[in-house]
């Protein structure tokens, strides 16, 4: 009779992408923040538990793009594996969160009238060049004018605003008269 005591040491089985299968992640539309939807991954028929098992890393995970998860292993595993999801743009055609400043009247000068409305998305104030590209149309001569907007980058889809050209008013200032010469009849 008697006792022995051995010690050994359990190490964490060391995993791969290979040794994993990860949860497909639908698509995601763009918010303006961080998104980070959570993936089941599985090792067999064994469903890892997050903050247990593994923790998640998210790389681009904000703008319209492809975004990454990487799994880092950790407890009785170790190793990281990855997965991606897109982000796709938001479609701003027909939003209630529009919102644009009002064009006001604008002058006729013979040139083309390009006025900058402000566009705004809920409380976010929208950058041309980043969010959206401006065109216009039948804006040099009097009338009824259109700014078409299309928006690009995080965001999608098209709207436009009217605005009027109208005419200019002749006064002292802008107004030259000159001496008829006399003539004869």
């Amino acid at each position: 009779s008697g006792e022995r005591r051995v010690t050994f040491n359990i190490i964490a089985k060391p995993l791969t992408q290979d040794d994993v299968s990860i949860s497909l992640i639908e698509n995601q539309i763009f918010t303006g923040n961080p998104i980070t939807p959570k993936p089941t991954v599985k090792y067999g028929d064994e469903t890892l538990e997050e903050n247990t098992d593994y923790e998640l890393i998210y790389a681009d995970n904000t703008g319209a793009g492809t975004a990454t998860i990487t799994i880092n292993f950790k407890g009785n595993y170790s190793g990281t594996a990855t997965t991606n999801f897109e982000i796709i743009a938001k479609d701003l055609t027909n939003d209630d969160n529009l919102t644009s400043s009002v064009i006001p009247a604008q002058t006729y000068t013979g040139d083309p009238i390009e006025p900058k409305p402000e566009i705004k998305y809920g409380d976010k104030v929208l950058e041309e060049g980043k969010d959206y590209t401006l065109t216009y149309e039948n804006n040099t001569n009097i009338g009824n004018a259109t700014v078409k907007v299309e928006f690009i980058g995080d965001y999608t889809g098209e709207t436009e605003y009217p605005f009027v050209i109208q005419v200019k008013e002749a006064n002292a200032d802008n107004t030259v008269i000159s001496d008829i010469e006399a003539a004869a009849y």
